[in-house]
């Protein structure tokens, strides 16, 4: 054909995979730069990602001193080229978030007119899946009027039998029509631009004259064939590539189960254009002569008969070609690292001689990430990257969530924790601030959201409890601590406060979004990326320096698509945030890579590698290769095929993907020039097994001789010497298996003699002695805690030890979890929340508050009617409620629910206590007696080894008095809010000493109390609670309340004296007593389900406590600070211990064991107490 006197031709180069097609069209084009530098125009047409890789090997080529006259363009950049030659367009231009945006405005619109769709339009996923059906849509030419043209004739086609089809196409009609006129007026996107390429290459003098090179493509969309016809039409030459086994005509059918399938058609398609165009048609050049597999005759024997799978007749593959199977996929990625480590060593090959192919990039991604980072691998994953994680991104979505959601904590310290706060706060000014960390835990200690952190308030909210503890030791530190923390929380909150206002008069999307950009410009966001983009060069991230430079523009072209798209717009906050959500969520980086010398990763179907010698195919699995193709979208299989039978032809469905997959899998196995990895894991992450793929099996009947070698995770103690001698790649990854070999050889397990050298290595090189020994100590670590030194201790303790009989209970339950809490005073941060601590603080104070009332209006607790104990009840909480936890109980509706609940449970409690009284010779004489230093009763003092002296001090919530023959009785009653009862078990081993150290107390000092001595009554546990009754049979009210009575019997321990027990209960003649816990005989005496004791064990048990505590306050002072938690049948110390976390108690360590403590009954611990009070000659 001839145009404007030049004689345009076409022509085919063809050939299989490794003919060198490539390498034909880059000597042909150097060629021509070669003998005339400056000429017509060169065009190396090929895909996106690949012509990097061709510009590379152009330049490379030797003897070559320019290439003016020639480019590697791939369609888009093409597009551009012609566009900046005949002249662009005055379309905004919009990418994929844009549509998205678009089209939320159109279904926006048209919602009422959907039938299909209408419910699922305000969904944002469906946003995607509608935008790639109208991009597809776009690749193969179909318009709006073919839909409708469809639907004239559907009843024709299925009589009214898919109804639910027609609706589907009837709202995608109606939104693509109105996205067509949208896009004809205003906008332009990728594939328009190929619409503009295909109708201006005419009018281009620079495809005229150019001589064009179409390679590494399969096929193309009909939109790619329109512009390879103009093309075609209009350009000088053109040669095009295709991977092919033999040329095929215009008539030819290309068979669907052909290997070559997909090229096959591609040809056919293409010379019948050229029939059409009756183009001249020059003769069609094969390539025959292998290139790629000259040494490599195994691989070239695949190539070959990859799809007849016939057998080789070599004796071996001389490893050209291995299959491993892995243990799992990190056994697989190290086994590939360690293989390049060693080839680059041994076989002076160069990181960019390797390639890895996976199809399931997902499951890979971070594994290649972390390993070849381990191994000092440099490497380049060629996938675009999210940037969902990026600290611009997360500023944007807390700052909006902040607004949106009432300044919740969560949103607001995501916002802080992105790093821009840091920027405006310098380093000269730094004393003047507390840390973020710190506003962190004033925030989470007083539940500050919402209102507290705009109302300009200053923040000066103190600790409030029932317990009086002290924030600050003076007034100075307190005023300094506010300034601070004030000047921090302006700091986070001016700038967050004044975009909220900025939001809340914004009312169009231009507007919202002009206010959040002048957010980011005030926290000099831009600034701060540029300075974090130089560190990260400094650093040696040269990926993640790139990712910092670009963000910022990815960020703007979201904004800009906003206010252009949907600009005008009138929508709420929580709306423009989910849009920004949907811009933000669609940014992919393509990075270009950062280094010639590194390894390629990536997926078979995008990845396109020339020059590789060495290829490694990972994650061969079932279901992966082939694939197992995706589901539904928009449209389903039916109704694709539906559209395809009547002439509207869409992209392949799962059916020709899957055909297809076979030349896929062709292509893959064929890229390497030396050598082929075959490798699959056997397992997932979770340790489901995994099948290996088709592929495996096909290629190993091809290769009878070829064996599947393993990869296992870790060297044992039984690996063979040739089986351990490969892990020894990388001294970083030997180190690790040496730490694996010492702690089996701890364990027992022989160590081989390669390990000692291995040890004898790093312990002798300057280089890795210091992490040898790092290492080797947290292999022999054993998670023990040695005894504090004598002077230590006396820093800590002092030489008179003052404590509690609740520290004492602390250090038999663990000595490590006591010295933390009382020795090094950790405490877990506040947390503004309502725990069981706060309740049971809340329910003494109420009781002793009710308690000093009767006793200043001189009345007793038998006096009070029911009415009484309710209003009294609810005025204690009335007044306790503002001290307890900083006021919770008013800081919401719940709190205000649960401040009811509190209320009632203290009401019932005091009715049953005034019911008790009335039923009782003892009355109370004492509520919250404190003895020790400044308290009521003076310490209990008791001498301990080398000269030491213990106080104790401490709380009794309740002594009751009765007067009897013997004398005067006292006992001991503490409330609780659980249930509770006297384990003696637990009394022996000094788990339970505060019931009987505050009766000892209160008998110790009686005297100098109630001016005379007293004796012994007993202890008891009230539980404070408000129980439900679960009964089958109704009852009356008065049974109702006897039975409810019945649930606050008492427990704990009594003086085996009937006289005094029926003083405790004046209505118990014989049996049961449903206030404490005993049950008297007719005849006399005690059932044995009775908890009581004679007056001689009761002074044994007073004898045994005291010397218990000397024990603990000796081991404590001797500087005893051992893990050594303890287990007593189901109970165990570590279960509510706040220190788990420091002490790191586990037994898997060496020496980390429980303190195993037997059950034992109350007659075998008084007996065993009596035993050794015998034992030391002490009776008393």
């Amino acid at each position: 054909m001839e145009l404007g006197g030049i004689w345009l031709s076409v022509q085919f180069v063809i050939g299989r995979a490794g003919t060198g097609k490539s390498q034909f069209c880059v000597d042909e084009i150097c060629e021509e730069l070669r003998e005339n530098p400056i000429g017509d125009p060169i065009i190396m047409l090929v895909p996106e990602q690949v012509s990097f890789q061709m510009e590379h090997a152009i330049v490379t080529s030797p003897d070559l001193t320019g290439m003016m006259r020639a480019q590697v363009l791939s369609f888009r950049r093409l597009a551009f080229q012609i566009m900046q030659e005949t002249g662009g367009t005055t379309l905004s231009p919009i990418d994929d978030t844009g549509k998205k945006l678009l089209l939320y405005k159109i279904l926006k619109e048209q919602n009422s007119k959907l039938k299909c769709f209408h419910q699922c339009a305000r969904q944002i996923g469906f946003l995607d899946e509608i935008n790639e059906l109208f991009n597809e849509f776009k690749r193969y030419c179909l318009k709006s009027r073919d839909i409708k043209n469809y639907l004239h004739k559907f009843d024709d086609l299925f009589s009214g039998k898919e109804q639910t089809f027609e609706d589907k196409l009837h709202d995608i009609y109606l939104l693509y029509e109105q996205y067509e006129n949208m896009f004809q007026s205003q906008y332009i996107d990728a594939e328009d631009y190929l619409d503009i390429l295909a109708n201006q290459i005419k009018d281009s003098q620079y495809i005229q004259k150019a001589e064009i090179w179409v390679d590494g493509f399969h096929g193309f969309t009909p939109l790619e064939y329109k512009i390879l016809g103009q093309i075609l039409q209009t350009a000088k030459k053109v040669k095009i590539t295709l991977t092919i086994d033999k040329k095929y005509h215009a008539l030819d059918e290309a068979k669907e189960l052909d290997l070559f399938h997909p090229t096959a058609k591609t040809m056919i398609q293409l010379q019948k254009m050229i029939e059409e165009l009756k183009l001249q048609q020059e003769e069609t050049i094969t390539l025959n002569q292998t290139k790629r597999f000259i040494h490599n005759a195994p691989v070239y024997h695949l190539e070959q008969h990859f799809a007849t799978g016939l057998k080789w007749t070599g004796q071996n593959v001389d490893g050209h070609i291995e299959i491993y199977a892995a243990v799992h996929r990190r056994a697989e990625v190290e086994g590939v690292a360690r293989q390049m480590v060693r080839w680059v060593r041994e076989q002076n090959y160069r990181w960019k001689d390797f390639a890895v192919l996976i199809r399931n990039m997902q499951d890979y991604q971070d594994i290649f990430s972390t390993t070849f980072s381990d191994y000092d691998i440099p490497f380049f994953i060629d996938e675009k990257r999210e940037v969902m994680n990026h600290p611009i991104v997360e500023f944007i979505r807390s700052a909006l969530e902040i607004v949106n959601y009432y300044w919740r904590y969560e949103a607001v310290f995501r916002c802080i924790k992105t790093g821009f706060f840091q920027q405006i706060q310098s380093d000269d000014e730094e004393y003047q601030y507390i840390t973020f960390d710190e506003l962190e835990n004033y925030v989470l200690a007083f539940g500050i959201q919402g209102s507290k952190w705009t109302d300009n308030m200053p923040w000066e909210y103190k600790i409030k409890s029932l317990e009086d503890e002290e924030q600050f030791t003076n007034e100075k530190e307190e005023s300094q601590f506010f300034k601070r923390l004030n000047l921090t929380k302006d700091l986070v909150a001016q700038p967050i406060l004044q975009f909220q206002n900025q939001m809340s008069k914004a009312v169009k999307v231009s507007e919202k979004v002009s206010v959040l950009f002048e957010l980011l410009e005030s926290m000099q966001i831009y600034e701060r990326l540029e300075q974090w983009s130089l560190e990260s060069m400094e650093q040696g991230q040269a990926e993640q320096s790139k990712v910092h430079t670009q963000i910022w523009g990815s960020v703007m072209d979201v904004f800009d698509q906003l206010v252009e798209v949907i600009g005008e717009e009138e929508i709420t906050n929580e709306l423009f945030a989910e849009l920004i959500d949907t811009g933000l969520e669609g940014i992919k980086m393509g990075l270009v890579p950062p280094s010639l010398d590194q390894v390629l990763i990536g997926s078979m179907e995008r990845t396109r590698s020339s020059d590789i010698k060495y290829c490694f195919l990972v994650g061969v699995n079932d279901g992966v290769l082939p694939a197992t193709m995706k589901g539904d979208g928009v449209l389903t299989e039916h109704e694709r095929e539906y559209l395809l039978e009547t002439g509207i032809e869409l992209a392949p469905n799962s059916k020709k993907k899957l055909m297809e997959e076979q030349f896929l899998i062709y292509t893959t196995l064929t890229t390497s020039n030396d050598k082929l990895w075959i490798s699959y894991p056997m397992s997932d992450e979770e340790g489901n097994a995994l099948l290996c793929s088709e592929v495996i099996f096909k290629i190993k009947k091809m290769f009878p001789h070829l064996e599947t070698k393993l990869l296992s995770a870790d060297p044992t103690a039984l690996t063979k010497m040739d089986e351990i001698i490969p892990f020894f790649e990388h001294p970083d990854r030997v180190l690790s298996y040496l730490m694996i070999q010492l702690q089996q050889w701890k364990n027992g397990i022989p160590l081989s003699d390669i390990w000692l050298q291995v040890f004898h290595w790093f312990h002798t090189n300057e280089k890795w002695k210091g992490k040898l020994q790092r290492l080797s100590y947290g292999v022999f670590f054993t998670n023990e805690e040695h005894s504090l030194p004598m002077d230590t201790g006396l820093k800590i303790y002092g030489d008179k030890l003052h404590t509690s009989v609740s520290r004492m209970e602390k250090f038999i339950s663990c000595p490590y979890a006591h010295f933390v809490s009382y020795g090094l005073r950790l405490k877990e941060r506040k947390i503004y929340r309502l725990e069981a601590p706060d309740i049971g603080q809340l329910f003494h104070a109420a009781l002793k508050m009710i308690s000093e009332q009767l006793l200043e209006s001189k009345m007793k607790w038998s006096d009070l009617t029911r009415e009484d104990c309710i209003l009294r009840a609810e005025q204690s909480v009335k007044l306790l409620s503002p001290k307890l936890q900083s006021e919770i109980l008013f800081s919401s509706k719940r709190y205000l629910y649960i401040t009811k609940k509190l209320t009632n449970i203290i009401s019932r409690a005091t009715i049953i206590l005034s019911e008790q009284a009335k039923r009782s010779d003892f009355e109370p004489i004492g509520f919250e007696i404190d003895f020790g230093l400044n308290g009521i009763l003076p310490p209990l003092k008791l001498d301990l080894v080398q000269g030491y002296q213990m106080e104790l001090k401490g709380r009794i919530d309740r002594v009751d008095r009765a007067f009897s023959d013997q004398g005067v009785l006292l006992r001991v009653i503490d409330y609780k809010s659980s249930e509770k009862a006297l384990n003696l078990s637990e009394v022996f081993y000094g788990l339970s000493l505060q019931m009987l150290t505050y009766l000892d107390v209160i008998i110790t000092h009686s005297e100098k109390w109630i001016g005379e001595q007293a004796k012994p009554a007993g202890v008891l546990y009230f539980h404070i609670q408000n129980p439900i009754l679960s009964l089958s049979n109704q009852l009356s009210p008065e049974q109702a309340e006897k039975q409810l009575f019945n649930r606050f019997k008492m427990k704990g321990l009594l003086l085996a004296d009937e006289d005094m027990v029926k003083k405790m209960d004046l209505q118990l003649q014989s049996g049961h007593s449903n206030m404490i816990p005993v049950a008297v005989k007719s005849k006399g005496g005690f059932y044995k389900t009775s908890s009581v004791v004679e007056e001689n064990q009761w002074e044994q048990l007073r004898g045994y406590t005291r010397q218990m505590m000397v024990s603990i306050g000796s081991e404590i002072m001797n500087g005893n600070v051992e893990i050594k938690p303890y287990r007593m049948a189901k109970k165990i110390a570590c279960t509510y211990c706040e220190y788990k976390s420091i002490c790191q108690f586990n037994t898997l360590y060496e020496n980390n064991e429980y303190r195993e403590l037997q059950m034992k009954s109350n007659e075998e611990v008084l007996t065993t107490i009596e035993q050794e009070i015998e034992e030391r000659g002490e009776s008393k």
